[in-house]
């Protein structure tokens, strides 16, 4: 999982890392306001999603899905 405020000065060397060493589904959360045009979640790595919470009030209802949704797909692997 991919944590971020969406304020990333090195996307490339990120992508680039994994891209590389990536086994696994991404699951990409921004928290705030997304500020970035290009973004590992439109499906470049695989199998993962994006979650964007713009509404730090939505924290938990979001991330509890999410995590649900991770664990039904892990149990598959």
């Amino acid at each position: 999982m991919l944590l971020t405020d969406g304020d990333l000065g090195n996307e490339e060397e990120i992508f680039v890392a994994l891209r590389a060493k990536l086994g696994c589904p991404l699951y990409t959360v921004a928290i705030g306001a997304l500020q970035i045009s290009s973004w590992p979640a439109d499906g470049e790595f695989g199998r993962g999603t994006f979650t964007h919470i713009a509404d730090i009030g939505e924290i938990r209802e979001q991330m509890g899905r999410l995590l649900e949704t991770m664990r039904v797909r892990c149990s598959r692997m």
